[in-house]
């Protein structure tokens, strides 16, 4: 079986972006670290609408399973309750994307 990738898309204001994403690096990120998230790479939006700022990470999981009991870890760290109650303000709209690499993918 191939590692899954999830990929995550938070839009938020363009006032609190830099709040938000210096919050993710040093307030969330330990956190999913602590409750086994794999991170493969954050991105910010160079071009786009202009109309948001956007935080875009991609996680790598071996199976659906492993992701299910990470979240149930993170869901229950009082940390992750503390950065969504701090950030949630912040957020116009977010979304998840579980993806599987082709054959010919380089992270096949």
């Amino acid at each position: 079986m191939s590692v899954l990738y999830e990929l995550r898309h938070y839009k938020t204001t363009l006032a609190a972006a830099t709040e938000f994403q210096a919050n993710f690096g040093l307030d969330l990120l330990p956190v999913l670290q602590d409750c086994g998230f794999d991170l493969v790479g954050a991105w910010t939006v160079e071009i786009g609408d202009g109309s948001s700022a956007d935080l875009l990470w991609m996680l790598r999981w071996t199976n659906l399973s492993d992701r299910d009991a990470a979240y149930e870890r993170v869901r229950s760290d009082p940390r992750n309750t503390d950065f969504r109650e701090k950030n949630l303000p912040f957020l116009i709209a977010t979304s998840t994307e579980i993806l599987r690499p082709t054959d010919f993918s380089p992270l096949g």
